[in-house]
């Protein structure tokens, strides 16, 4: 655990999950497709975790941990409440732009279907938010 400390001392200067990862990865030297490996996570799936896109389960954080040497789960666990309280909106949209690109992308869309479905999420949240009152 005093390994895990002094490195997280180090690296905790960083803004998000992802980029403490970054930081962690790139201080062992390591490519996303190594820790991929070392994970035995997608590299696809690394990515995602390193730009926030996901919230990944505790056992990926958990082997992160391992691999990179450095505490993670607090720092997940921290920034999700600030995303889940409104603190950090624009990570929090960021977050929901990514979850909702990458189910548009599965569903295989043609344009005129895909600025059909962005118009009425857009007009949903405008009704949503004039109902509030904002």
């Amino acid at each position: 655990m005093e390994k895990f400390e002094k490195n997280n001392d180090a690296i905790r200067k960083e803004r998000t999950p992802g980029e403490i990862i970054i930081a962690a990865r790139k201080k062992k030297r390591m490519s996303q497709e190594q820790l991929s490996l070392e994970c035995d996570v997608s590299a696809i799936q690394i990515g995602r975790i390193e730009r926030n896109c996901v919230r990944p389960k505790i056992e990926t954080i958990k082997k992160l941990e391992e691999a990179l040497d450095v505490q993670l789960l607090t720092v997940f666990l921290e920034y999700w409440q600030l995303l889940d309280s409104g603190e950090k909106k624009l990570d929090r949209v960021k977050l929901l732009f990514c979850s909702f690109e990458y189910e548009i992308s599965e569903l295989g869309l043609n344009d005129e279907e895909l600025e059909f479905v962005l118009q009425n999420a857009l007009s949903a949240a405008k009704r949503k938010k004039n109902k509030r009152g904002f």
